[in-house]
């Protein structure tokens, strides 16, 4: 499914709670849990001691190649495509199926993760949060709830089929 050029603005707006600063992110979260998503994220994540249920990277951070990921001990890594601008059902089907384990994974995509914030809170339990990087502004953390759950079936609705 292909993200439609006008969706793009919507999307480039936190929805959520922004965090500006990582002390109050870390202490919002240490007792919730949350998905990150981005290697900025992720990274900060670990570094503050937090774990997350699953983290999704993709070595790129603003399109430009990031550092390795460190402090994933107990994680199981685990790789799939996603190109950019796109959301792959292949994706969207493995990420469902690493959820239903309640195993802890790192999620090395080979393309971009950012759009990938969609399936998630479909599939991710109430309560969850997913925890992403808005680009110049801070981190976003979004619970999974019925009315996220809602925003995001509306935006799929505009995405266009695409053959990969």
């Amino acid at each position: 499914m292909k993200l439609p050029l006008p969706l793009r603005g919507q999307l480039s707006r936190p929805y959520g709670y922004l965090f500006i600063d990582v002390e109050p992110l870390a202490e919002f979260l240490k007792d919730k849990e949350f998905v990150t998503v981005g290697d900025v994220v992720t990274e900060t994540a670990f570094r503050l001691g937090l774990r997350p249920q699953m983290a999704l990277i993709d070595g790129r951070t603003k399109r430009v190649i990031a550092k390795e990921v460190k402090g994933v001990e107990g994680y199981e890594v685990v790789t799939l495509r996603n190109e950019p601008g796109l959301i792959r059902v292949s994706a969207v089907e493995k990420m469902r199926e690493l959820i239903a384990s309640g195993k802890k994974y790192l999620v090395v995509v080979e393309g971009e993760e950012d759009l990938l914030v969609i399936p998630l809170v479909l599939h991710l339990k109430e309560g969850t949060y997913v925890v992403y990087g808005q680009p110049n502004a801070g981190v976003v953390a979004l619970e999974v709830n019925e009315f996220s759950r809602l925003r995001v079936k509306n935006l799929l609705e505009s995405f266009q089929p695409e053959v990969c």
